[in-house]
């Protein structure tokens, strides 16, 4: 899902990242609407959106007769003629066992790898960087592989860092040296600060007089609240519908019999509110070779009257039994703030084209560029911005 604070110079890396990882969606305006919260758009999708199972249209007529405006949530799959989809009930929150889902390894590792100038060296992990004598760029990578120190000399003249905003952070922070004694590319102290994960909970909406039949759920969202609720007083956040819920996923104490009965009758949501940034929201490595994660929740009061936007939309769409459970500092998919752009280096750790201030061939193009997190999911903006990077700051040279 595109941020709604895309720019105009953003737009084109949007929709090169549509296509490339095979997003379906509808416009805004075309017949069946799509986000009312979307920003402009130079053309289509690349493919239409996702058709909803008989339930999911059935909630969505529902939700229009309370004056709100779902859409098909845009969705990153193969479903073209003659392709491996199978549209399965486990394509959400799994790996895709036919390659049908449009993830990093299918869309760009993989067909990178097929081009004959990428090598991919597995079982290995970088454990910090060396620069030059002078501090002014990344000479050396170290790392453990299948468990034995290694030392890769880095020939190329830039190198890029994507490790998650998570251990990107770490491993710059573990890389202190003489010219960078608070880690590298630090000269802001802002290195592994302003974590921000959303604020995100599980809301289950069972009607016990209806079984829900679906397989494949996740094709419906809500933005009616995300710029304002009910009060009108501040934004608070997207709905959309996640894979469906799996008796075995409910908590082990909960009897077998009550987890099948729930789940056969059960629709279930992913709520998502935005995580303001707070410098004391960190990133820190632990002598023992652990990252340590300090994070106290911020925005909660937005996310809680998200929470009741949604049950009393629920309720009024048929569920008398809404359940909500808030995800802790473990829901780390969505992470991002710990090596935030700017102009100013004194105030930011990359420049605006996720270039280090300090170390001129050191780029960092995962999601800790982010300098607040919106209440979308991240993914597409990540990938726009790694593919305006490596246009305008000259990597595919």
């Amino acid at each position: 899902m595109r941020s709604g604070h895309q720019d105009t110079e953003l737009e084109p890396f949007y929709a090169e990242a549509e296509r490339l990882y095979r997003v379906h969606g509808h416009p805004r305006g075309a017949e069946r609407p799509g986000d009312p919260t979307a920003p402009p758009r130079s053309g289509p999708f690349p493919h239409p959106p996702v058709e909803h199972e008989p339930y999911v249209a059935d909630l969505e007529r529902r939700l229009r007769r309370q004056g709100l405006h779902p859409f098909p949530l845009e969705l990153g799959i193969d479903l073209a003629l003659g392709r491996s989809c199978l549209r399965c009930g486990t394509c959400d929150g799994f790996p895709c066992r036919v390659g049908a889902k449009s993830d990093a390894e299918t869309r760009a590792l993989r067909p990178a790898l097929r081009r004959g100038n990428v090598r991919l060296l597995t079982h290995t992990r970088v454990t910090r960087l060396d620069t030059d004598r002078a501090g002014r760029a990344v000479t050396t990578v170290h790392a453990l592989r299948e468990g034995r120190p290694v030392t890769a000399t880095v020939t190329a003249g830039r190198v890029v860092l994507s490790a998650g905003a998570i251990n990107s952070a770490a491993l710059l922070l573990r890389s202190a040296n003489k010219q960078y004694p608070d880690g590298l590319a630090n000269g802001s102290g802002l290195v592994g600060r302003n974590l921000m994960l959303h604020n995100n909970s599980v809301v289950v909406a069972v009607d016990p007089r209806r079984r829900n039949p679906v397989t494949f759920q996740k094709t419906l969202a809500v933005n009616d609240f995300y710029h304002s609720g009910p009060s009108g007083r501040y934004p608070l956040g997207n709905l959309q519908l996640m894979g469906k819920v799996r008796p075995e996923m409910l908590p082990a104490a909960c009897p077998h019999g009550l987890r099948v009965g729930l789940t056969a009758h059960s629709l279930d949501w992913w709520v998502m509110s935005e995580d303001l940034p707070d410098p004391d929201n960190r990133v820190t490595p632990a002598p023992d070779g652990q990252i340590v994660l300090r994070r106290e929740p911020t925005n909660l009061r937005a996310h809680r009257e998200l929470l009741r936007a949604a049950r009393r939309m629920l309720r009024r769409a048929g569920y008398p039994l809404v359940l909500a459970h808030r995800m802790g500092i473990d829901a780390t998919g969505h992470q991002c703030g710990t090596t935030v752009a700017g102009l100013d280096g004194a105030r930011s750790v990359l420049d605006p084209l996720r270039r280090s201030h300090q170390l001129r061939n050191l780029y960092v193009v995962d999601g800790g560029y982010f300098p607040s997190s919106a209440a979308v999911n991240p993914t597409l903006t990540i990938a726009a911005r790694a593919l305006r990077t490596a246009r305008l700051g000259g990597l595919l040279d």
